[in-house]
Order: structure tokens, then sequence, then C-alpha cells
């Protein structure tokens, strides 16, 4: 499955479909999507003020709602829904049923557009207003920052994405990279 976001869009390319699907609902404007364990797609929409969950069909299955303007989002192998917003300086976390369990790096993060958890469970973290990436371990304690804001040479400006990639080795076992 490939899904595409952009303000006003959301499209998923299921594998051997030919078309692109349109998915319709309340997205005003879809703005990043993370997929679950459990192959469930969660899409932040900043201007709805929630996020948005869909089954592995593309078919809209629940709400998030009161997410204070919900930009970054991950799902971490216990299917915990990590939300990051561009209005309070930390990170919700929900339960796959959208029951708020807390919140993390507070005070640590000021505009966590994006996230991505590591094969070991570490939350890796695109602030934007901070410019840098924050690297969270598996207790959610920050670690290390990667970068530092700027415009130089070597230098994060308004950083807004982050992706871990993995590779196949012999023994086929994925590996983060």
């Amino acid at each position: 499955m490939v899904a595409i976001v952009g303000c006003g869009c959301l499209l998923g390319l299921p594998p051997g479909r030919a078309a692109d699907l349109t998915i319709t609902g309340a997205n005003s404007c879809p703005t990043r999507l993370a997929q679950g364990p459990d192959g469930r797609l969660y899409v932040t929409d900043p201007i709805a003020g929630s996020v948005f969950i869909y089954d592995s069909s593309l078919a809209p299955i629940g709400e998030i709602h009161g997410a204070d303007r919900p930009l970054g989002i991950a799902v971490d192998w216990q299917n915990r829904i990590f939300v990051g917003s561009a209005s309070v300086r930390h990170i919700k976390i929900y339960s796959p049923e959208g029951d708020m369990l807390g919140v993390v790096a507070e005070g640590q993060v000021e505009m966590p557009n994006d996230m991505a958890f590591d094969l070991d469970g570490n939350l890796y973290v695109a602030d934007s207003k901070l410019g840098h990436i924050a690297v969270f371990s598996t207790d959610l304690a920050l670690v290390r920052t990667i970068g530092v804001g700027g415009t130089g040479d070597g230098e994060l400006s308004f950083p807004s994405s982050v992706a871990i990639a993995y590779r196949l080795v012999p023994s086929s076992q994925p590996t983060g990279e």
C-alpha cells in the first residue's frame, strides 16, 4: 500500500490496483500519516484538529478528536499512537482506541512535525522550530539530538520530515540504518 497526503486529499494506491483511490471523509488538510503494526493508517489533520483512522483497505474506522493541531505521528509496536502538535510543546500518546494515555517530551520539543520509530523502538522526532532531530530511547527519555538549527552548511532549517531506512541483511532480517 502506498498512501499520499496533501492538503485537501488523501490518496491510497493498494497493491495490484492500477487506479488511484481517493479517500473521502472529513479530512480538510491531511498532513502526516503513519501505519501501525495492525495495518491501520493514521492521518493527522491540523485544520480539523483530529487524527483520522483507516483500516488496511482505507475505509474510515475512527477519529481521535481534540489533538491540538496535530502534525507528526508515529505508531509503536504496541500500537500506541504518538502525536505531535503545532500548538503544544510535548507529544501525546493515545491507545489504539483513541484514549489519551499521557504526554512525553514535555518542554523538550517545540514543533514535532514528523516522527518515526526505528527497529529498536527509539523515537526520532523532526522538530521544525528547534531545527533538529530529537532521539528518544525506548523508555522515552531524550538521549540525543541530531543537527542544529540554522541556514549555514550542515545546519537544518525547519526540518519537517524524518524516516528510518531499513535494509535486508543476508538472514532476511530487517536492520535499521
